[in-house]
Formats: C-alpha cells, structure tokens, sequence
C-alpha cells in the first residue's frame, strides 16, 4: 500500500511539474494587453533544431520522449512574431535559458507558419469551447508577418459543412439502406427511408475540422414520401440529394447555425 502511494504521489507531482504527460496547454498571444489562445507551438521548431542538431546539453531535458510541454507567450509588434515568455504550469523559465543574448523578447526568425486566435463577440459555445464571430489568422514567414486574414466563423463554417456534405454520399452502393424490410418485403415509407439514408451524412458530435469547431447535423422534419427514388441516385452527395429532395416534394430545406453546429433540415 505505502508503495502504491508513493507511486501515486509521484506521478501527481511530476504532472504538476510538466504539466504535458496527459494534456498540453495552448500557447498564447498578448492582443492588447490580454492573453489569447493560439493552436500552433512556434517553439517546437525551435526546440527540434537544438535537439536534432546543435546536441546542447542544456536542452537534454526538453528533447526526450517524455519532455515537459512548454507553454509560450508571443507579441506581434512592427510587423514581426516575438517570443516574450516560457513557462511550465509551476515555472517560468527566463529567456536567456534558450536564447542567451536575449533582452525583454525574441524574433521567431526559425518560424514559418500561421499564428491564428480567435476575436469579436459571442455567438456561441460547443460544449467548453467559445465561438467567437472572427478568426485572426497572422502568416509568418521567418519570423515576418507576410498576411493578415480575418475570418467570419459563420460564413467559413457554411461553406465549410456544404464542402463537407458534398462528398457524402447516402445512397450510394454500399451506403443505401434497404427500401423493403422484412420477410414480405414489404416497401418503407419514403420518408422513414430517407431518414435512415442521411444519418450518414453527419458528424454527430465529432469536429470536422481542427480550425472550425463545429459539427454538420442533416435531418428531416416534413414528409417527404412523394420523392421519386431513382437507383441512378447514387451518385447524387448528400447536398445535391436535399436540394432535389425539396425540389420534388415542395417542402424547404432550411440551412441554420447555432452553438457550433450547422444544421441542414428539411422543413
């Protein structure tokens, strides 16, 4: 027992000291004056340099399979990507432990990439995650903002679920469910069927995509029984099926956005 709890003990501090085993924190970037969330670890690029070249021996601890996650703070200013802080959970370390000549910040010159946060108001929430209406997208090529980008969430995460349901496709062989049931087979209802077919066409509660946090629902709310199923069907994707769908049987196909979720329903 007193084993076990020596062990137990041990883990707890060593995630509370590395705070990386079971879950890394995002980095940060300041936007006047406040931190904001980033998704991308500039300092990665930095850390596998000294790791799979310069063999610095001050750097063993953060080039082992098992290293500390570093949690960075970054700062656009003059038109250019600086590092202004690194820390672990319980410890901040200074800046000359990486960079000795290193004053009140760093040029990221070793980074090439995209430093994307999100701003404006509240127009929504999935499950612990904000939706914020834009997102600021900075490119960063050595260290240099070469682009700025502001992205509307709503208008991207349409287009986004159109993209996405246009390479679904429900009744496609080996996707289509059965039109008769049973013994008798007896026909279904065309609507029962329908709705069984563009179950597949959703995520469910899974993102589809790293940078939107959303989901893409597809359902049937009116009957629909009077569309004319043709097997030549097939090769229509879920997008193409709805719009005929509510061409041939008179009824809306309404397209909604709401807590980080687009929803294609036929009304």
């Amino acid at each position: 027992m007193k084993k076990i709890l020596t062990l137990i003990a041990t883990m707890v501090l060593i995630a509370e000291s590395y705070g990386s085993i079971f879950y890394r924190n995002p980095d940060l970037i300041l936007v006047n004056g406040e931190d904001e969330v980033i998704w991308e670890y500039p300092m990665d690029d930095y850390l596998k340099y000294f790791c799979d070249e310069t063999k610095v021996v001050e750097f063993d601890q953060f080039c082992s399979t098992n290293r500390p996650y570093l949690q960075c703070t970054w700062v656009i200013q003059e038109g250019n990507l600086y590092l202004v802080k690194v820390a672990l959970p319980t410890k901040e370390y200074p800046l000359t432990k990486f960079f000795p000549e290193a004053k009140e910040r760093v040029l990221a010159t070793w980074y090439s990439g995209t430093i994307r946060y999100h701003s404006g108001r509240l127009i929504g929430q999935y499950y612990d995650s904000l939706i914020l209406e834009k997102d600021i997208v900075y490119h960063i090529s050595e260290g240099k903002v070469t682009k700025l980008n502001e992205i509307d969430v709503r208008e991207s995460s349409l287009a986004y679920a159109k993209q996405f349901l246009s390479h679904q496709f429900p009744l496609a062989e080996g996707n289509c469910p059965e039109l008769y049931e049973g013994p008798s087979k007896r026909k279904k209802r065309m609507t029962a069927f329908l709705q069984e077919a563009i179950q597949t066409c959703g995520t469910g509660d899974s993102w589809t995509s790293y940078e939107l946090p959303l989901s893409v629902e597809v359902k049937i709310s009116a009957n629909v029984d009077e569309f004319n199923y043709k097997r030549s069907y097939g090769k229509l994707s879920c997008y193409e099926l709805l719009k005929l769908m509510s061409e041939e049987t008179g009824t809306s196909l309404d397209i909604s956005f709401t807590e980080g979720k687009v929803i294609y329903e036929i009304k």
